[in-house]
């Protein structure tokens, strides 16, 4: 095997000799003695002999070696690598040398180990031959040609992840939010100073008014509900809101919101449309035991609707008349929606 003589290799050792330091050629070569001069026979000059290899104790001898290989190890054989060198060791099991790979350290990365397949490159590689290497690549090198299998080191499994945290005790419920502030008003003057304060800005606000008391427009001006949450209540019998005909009681929009409960609007009046409580841009209405009774449009260039409540495009009127169920008669004639 190889061109060089026998009595140039020298006998084997009977226990494992000290490791030599590889050549960094394009093909490791393990040459025990000097080369013989480069043959001329084609197939013989594919891969060159290096230089003589020097003992390199780079990894200690296994005391005590496993008795068989271990089966993690990924097996190409034949197999090798091109260059990538570490060091060589004779007389090697296959268990022998993986140990010797895990003791070099995380350079190693897997060995070529010296099987007889018949290969007839100008090297001296031997049966038991085991040469641990920083490589892993197998594409272009004839294990074949060379007499060599190729074994691969396992990767360690990933650390474990940090485990999650423990839970801690369950986050409290939020606190309950607030009531709204609530404001009595007796007189349409305190009526009228209470919404005109809080419209136009974000929150709600609640104005409670006696029962039994009415509350008459003394200036004939509708009310403006428009972004903040307004609800009026009464209790037992209600409260009434008399407009006098000079004014519709409520405008309603740009996202403002009224809620009448137990609230009676009389005697409302305005110019073409809604002439009790008009709704429009994202206005709403909502109404629970409450009554529209009395209230009139005029008609302006010949056109008038909606007498009660006018919900142009904002709101569908079917759910006023819901709440207004005590009055749905009266107010079926008189309330206008677009829709129907």
């Amino acid at each position: 095997r190889g061109l060089q003589s026998r009595a140039c290799r020298g006998r084997v050792p009977p226990s494992p000799a000290p490791p030599r330091q590889p050549s960094q050629s394009t093909r490791r070569l393990p040459a025990r003695c000097a080369a013989p001069a480069p043959p001329s026979s084609p197939a013989a000059r594919r891969r060159p002999r290096s230089g003589t290899r020097r003992p390199a104790a780079v990894a200690a001898l296994p005391s005590s070696p496993p008795s068989s290989p271990s089966s993690n190890w990924i097996a190409f054989s034949p197999g090798c690598v091109n260059g990538n060198n570490l060091v060589i060791y004779e007389n090697m099991t296959t268990a022998q040398c993986q140990e010797l790979c895990v003791a070099y350290g995380a350079a190693c990365v897997g060995f070529e180990f010296g099987v007889d397949h018949g290969g007839d490159a100008p090297t001296d590689y031997q049966p038991g031959d085991c040469q641990l290497s920083s490589g892993a690549d197998t594409a272009g090198c004839d294990g074949t040609l060379y007499n060599l299998d190729f074994y691969v080191r396992p990767q360690p499994p990933p650390p474990p992840s940090n485990p999650l945290p423990p839970r801690g005790p369950p986050s409290p419920p939020p606190p309950p939010s607030a009531p709204p502030p609530t404001y009595a008003a007796s007189t349409f003057t305190e009526l009228r100073d209470t919404v005109n304060n809080q419209t136009g800005k974000l929150g709600d606000l609640v104005i409670e008014l006696p029962e039994g008391a009415r509350l008459e427009w003394a200036v004939c001006s509708q009310l403006r509900v428009h972004v903040a949450h307004m609800t009026l209540r009464s209790v037992g019998a209600g409260a009434t809101l008399d407009a006098r005909n000079c004014s519709r009681h409520f405008d309603v929009a740009f996202g403002g919101t009224l809620e009448l409960e137990r609230v009676h609007l009389v005697n409302g009046g305005a110019q073409a449309s809604g002439g009790a409580v008009k709704v429009r841009h994202g206005g709403t209405l909502s109404a629970t035991e409450s009554s529209i009774e009395g209230s009139s449009v005029v008609s302006l260039d010949g056109a008038a609707y909606g007498g009660a409540i006018d919900a142009s495009n904002e709101m569908a009127i079917d759910k006023v008349l819901e709440k207004l169920d005590a009055h749905s008669s009266d107010i079926r004639s008189v309330a206008y929606s677009p829709d129907g």
